[in-house]
């Protein structure tokens, strides 16, 4: 599958910005925008759900046939003049193909990772001109996190060798529940890069690939000992100056769970 190139994901817009209130010209009633979404199969229409529970309805069902289970980013535009105020129902209509970003799962941790190259960092803030926003991993609903991972990658000349180069990279993540900290999700982040046997690659250009992440098996480790998790803390080995190794740092990245209101 055609990984997706997010290096500005629009964290702000996943979060649930009204989707009647954006940032297009008032006299304009055609709303463009994108966002992430999952898609909800049926047979009386499908349809993409957005964070805060917004059914979007595309008006042309055509390529909705060809979609599986996930979380999509969408690009679509509607009209407003339609749309009633906290309305939780939309018909939209497709820009482009929906494109479903890869899923990884979580297994339980057996011992301390390995990673052969460094993450970039959790967290990246940018001026989005609208302000700054932040890139960073994040909860979408109890048991699917949004993980933005950011690495190294080498310079490439075209799509195909960008896709190359990103099946050289693998992420996995593993979870650990401590006896002393019942409440909170521990996520170990690795990474290693598969280079052919004396290939020396050079990887100077920092980029970003946005994963679904599946946590339901730390989260049923938590809910089974009848606790609510509270936190939830990624670990990582990362470098922002460099792909080198020796020159990693430890790093954290703590989501308060608190703040978001799943059932």
């Amino acid at each position: 599958m055609k990984q997706l190139k997010f290096f500005a994901l629009a964290l702000t817009l996943l979060m649930g910005i009204s989707l009647t209130s954006c940032f297009n010209d008032e006299d304009d009633p055609i709303v463009k925008m994108s966002l992430l979404a999952r898609y909800d199969g049926g047979y009386y229409g499908a349809s993409f759900t957005t964070v805060d529970g917004v059914r979007l309805i595309p008006a042309d069902q055509s390529v909705m046939l060809t979609l599986t289970e996930g979380l999509y980013s969408i690009y679509f535009q509607y009209n407003r003049d339609e749309v009633p105020e906290g309305a939780k129902e939309i018909t939209i209509t497709l820009l482009s193909d929906p494109a479903r970003l890869d899923r990884l799962y979580t297994t339980p941790e057996m011992g301390t990772g390995v990673s052969n190259a460094p993450l970039y960092a959790f967290e990246y803030s940018y001026n989005s001109g609208y302000g700054e926003a932040v890139v960073c991993p994040m909860l979408y609903d109890k048991t699917t996190m949004v993980y933005p991972a950011m690495f190294w990658r080498a310079t490439v000349a075209d799509d195909d060798a960008y896709e190359e180069e990103l099946a050289k990279h693998q992420f996995t993540v593993t979870y650990e529940v401590k006896p002393a900290e019942p409440t909170v999700l521990y996520l170990y982040v690795n990474h290693n890069v598969t280079d052919e046997a004396g290939e020396v690659v050079k990887r100077t250009v920092n980029n970003v690939v946005t994963y679904e992440l599946n946590i339901q098996a730390g989260v049923a480790a938590i809910e089974s000992a009848g606790q609510k998790m509270s936190k939830i803390i990624m670990i990582g080995k990362c470098n922002s100056s460099s792909d080198n190794m020796e020159g990693a740092q430890e790093a954290r990245f703590e989501i308060d769970c608190s703040k978001y209101n799943f059932d």
